[in-house]
């Protein structure tokens, strides 16, 4: 997880609705975004300490983002829409092109990918998998949740992570 921390309403103190910031296209907030990530950072390094005080031995797992394709999609269940879209309508608000969205999104979530790297690098008990490039257009049910089919490939690689581990 990780990624409603970004893309849910806090992304929008992450998106310039102008070109004065950094990144693609210069629409990324430098101060807020890296603030958050910090913040996020520290959360983590928390839950790290936590576990190795409790618990001995015991691994975590975490994962970042694929590659988000911004959409109109939400989260529906039987044809409701019961959450979303969260990252286009920001986007659209913030007036960013419909062609530069995907760019600065997944600017912001590498930047959240590579807070997780450095953590593992940091951390013996901290184990991330890089899910960037796993999915397909079509295994995106939404623009932050895959379909059944995206699931299971993620799976896989969470299978392959705990066969490494235990």
């Amino acid at each position: 997880g990780g990624g409603n921390d970004i893309v849910e309403s806090n992304l929008t103190n992450y998106i310039l609705d102008n070109t004065t910031g950094v990144g693609p296209h210069n629409r990324v907030n430098q101060q807020a975004t890296l603030q958050r990530l910090d913040e996020l950072k520290q959360k983590y390094i928390e839950l790290i300490d936590l576990v190795a005080a409790t618990q001995s031995n015991c691994p975590i797992i975490v994962h970042g983002y694929d590659r988000i394709i911004p959409s109109n999609k939400g989260f529906k269940i039987a044809g409701f829409t019961l959450a979303g879209p969260w990252v286009k309508p920001t986007m659209d608000k913030k007036n960013v092109p419909a062609s530069q969205q995907a760019d600065v999104i997944n600017y912001i979530m590498d930047l959240f990918n590579i807070l997780l790297l450095d953590l593992q690098t940091q951390y013996s008990n901290f184990h991330y998998i890089d899910l960037r490039g796993t999915l397909t257009k079509s295994e995106w049910a939404n623009e932050i949740h895959p379909t059944s089919k995206g699931f299971s490939k993620l799976a896989q690689l969470y299978d392959e992570k705990l066969k490494q581990l235990v």
